[in-house]
């Protein structure tokens, strides 16, 4: 399984991130994680349909680290669906091999609000009719929110899905949820930090989003100073959570643009003003 990665979890840490990756017991209390068929009909062949997983029990959860398997002969996956996840950090958002979904990320650490609590939803074509089962992996982990990541083996329960021949129309509930989603991600903030014990020197911005709708796709940072000459200054390059700095000055405003799986994009700028007054420069 996944190990939680040290750059996003320094980007949590600034953002409040508690316990994540610690190795303890394992808990009395086991968490259940459901896996239910999220659509208007049995699906048919032909048909692109929502699997939910979601997770209840009374333990605070902080991350979780999945595999979700299924047969690749008889269903495809087709992409994610975490926009009313209570989970809005990811560092494996579904990548697949060998018919296993990987499946890594977390929350801030707050205990979960609805019993059951979304994790994502994963969307299927179904390519054969007959029955199949949507399960967890063995092995799957969730961390508890208790200051020392314990890790709790989940419960599961798994989905069998019936498939059956196509009868007319064919849906695609992929197609459908992204059509309904036409606003960005949430605002957000941008935090200038160091952390020159784990990063090394330099300064690195932090950031983060949720979106409600179709759920988050990717990040973009510029660094724009018009008095610069650089090529690498004005271009949009690709980001995760946390971002090394190019121009170290702080000379240039800094923007992130934020975008979701519909193509709608939030954008936010750090002034060099702004960017100074963090640092504590005064020119």
């Amino acid at each position: 399984m996944l190990k939680i990665g040290r750059h996003f979890c320094i980007a949590l840490g600034i953002l409040a991130c508690i316990g994540w990756g610690a190795l303890s017991v394992q808990a009395e209390t086991a968490p259940i994680v459901h896996i239910e068929l999220d659509a208007a009909r049995t699906p048919q062949i032909g048909d692109t349909f929502f699997v939910a997983i979601s997770v209840s029990g009374d333990t605070c959860i902080n991350a979780f680290d999945l595999g979700v398997t299924y047969d690749r002969e008889m269903l495809e996956l087709t992409g994610t669906d975490e926009g009313g996840s209570a989970f809005p950090f990811w560092i494996d958002i579904g990548s697949a091999s060998n018919g296993v979904v990987r499946l890594a990320g977390g929350s801030l650490g707050t205990c979960l609000t609805h019993n059951p609590s979304e994790i994502i939803r994963l969307a299927f074509r179904a390519k054969v009719d007959g029955a199949t089962t949507v399960a967890l992996e063995s092995g799957s982990i969730l961390l508890a929110h208790d200051g020392k990541g314990t890790h709790l083996n989940p419960i599961e329960e798994a989905l069998l899905v019936n498939i059956d021949m196509s009868e007319g129309v064919v849906g695609d509930a992929w197609a459908a949820s992204h059509a309904e989603d036409q606003e960005g991600p949430e605002p957000f903030t941008i935090v200038l930090i160091q952390a020159p014990a784990i990063l090394g020197d330099g300064y690195y911005i932090a950031f983060y989003t949720q979106d409600t709708g179709s759920g988050m796709a990717s990040y973009e940072v510029m660094e724009y100073d018009e008095t610069a000459i650089n090529p690498k200054n004005g271009l949009w390059r690709p980001s995760g959570y946390l971002y090394a700095l190019s121009d170290q000055t702080l000379e240039s405003d800094i923007y992130v643009r934020a975008w979701d799986k519909a193509g709608n994009a939030t954008t936010v700028l750090m002034t060099t003003e702004t960017a100074k007054t963090f640092a504590g420069i005064v020119d």
